[in-house]
């Protein structure tokens, strides 16, 4: 049985991969998740998927957050402070929605050679995210970071079009929010046309940034991130085979995806999401904040 461990100074995304890992107490869990955590789950129990994996230790910055999520998704230990199972355990979430804390928090792990998931980017800064993406490859750590977006049901119509096309991608959000979550658009796009693509940030519309993805293949994106798009995420696209409008589809089904993914890494020693494509989104990110 594989061990991980959860941390963060201000822990995000937790109960739906504590369920997922671990199994929990039901009314704990909706006594102390999130209201959005438990409505992805109405209709049916958050139940354990994991035959292979354990999460056996959290740390947060808030403790009574990670006494609540200890003991509603049957957590062993809640940690002192967030390296001290570093030796104890086979890999690391980094759920910390403060991007500057992400890069200290999983430099141990990484240098003790443990598997390390990183939640949205690493950094926003292109060269701290190289210097983890170089630590991971000299220890031989798996490394890797991504929103949810990247495993959403919703758009799988878009992958079925084919390559050759042309996508609108749009995200809801208040502009002082692009760093903490430019990343889910970046994701989504990645997830079904992957990196590789040349970016081009194009006079800003009226709210907001406009980035123009351009694959070598002639597939092109245009990600447009304001408060004035469409609620939620939306991709639109048009491709030789037809035309599409998806939605994300089952937020249970995304994480669902998304935890099986880190489990892969652990277990099989996977790589889900390529290096070149974690330092792609940092970048990508960046220049949605700092044209």
């Amino acid at each position: 049985m594989k061990r991980l461990a959860m941390i963060g100074t201000h822990l995000i995304h937790t109960y739906p991969y504590g369920a997922w890992f671990n199994g929990c107490d039901q009314a704990l869990f909706e006594q102390n998740a999130k209201p959005w955590m438990v409505k992805i789950y109405e209709g049916e129990p958050a139940e354990r998927h994991s035959d292979a994996v354990r999460l056996t230790h959290v740390w947060g910055g808030e403790r009574d957050e990670a006494e609540k999520l200890a003991a509603a998704c049957l957590i062993p230990h809640v940690a002192d402070r967030p390296d001290e199972m570093a030796d104890a355990v086979d890999g690391a979430m980094v759920m910390d929605e403060n991007i500057e804390e992400r890069a200290p928090l999983m430099r141990p792990y990484l240098e003790a050679g443990k598997a390390v998931f990183v939640d949205k980017i690493l950094s926003l800064d292109p060269a701290v995210t190289r210097e983890l993406l170089d630590t991971a490859q000299r220890t031989g750590a798996r490394l890797a970071a991504w929103s949810q977006l990247r495993f959403a049901p919703g758009f799988e119509p878009i992958r079925e079009l084919g390559r050759g096309g042309i996508a609108l991608a749009t995200f809801r959000l208040p502009l002082d929010k692009l760093p903490a979550y430019g990343i889910h658009l970046v994701s989504a796009v990645h997830g079904l046309l992957g990196a590789g693509a040349t970016a081009e940030r194009l006079a800003d519309g009226p709210a907001g940034p406009q980035l123009l993805l351009s694959y070598p293949d002639g597939t092109r994106a245009l990600l447009y991130i304001a408060p004035d798009a469409p609620p939620q995420w939306n991709l639109y696209y048009a491709a030789p085979k037809g035309a599409v409008h998806a939605t994300t589809g089952s937020s249970r089904v995304m994480f669902e995806r998304s935890a099986a993914a880190i489990e892969s890494m652990l277990v099989e020693g996977a790589q889900p999401v390529a290096p070149a494509e974690i330092a792609e989104a940092t970048a990508l990110v960046r220049l949605l904040c700092q044209p």
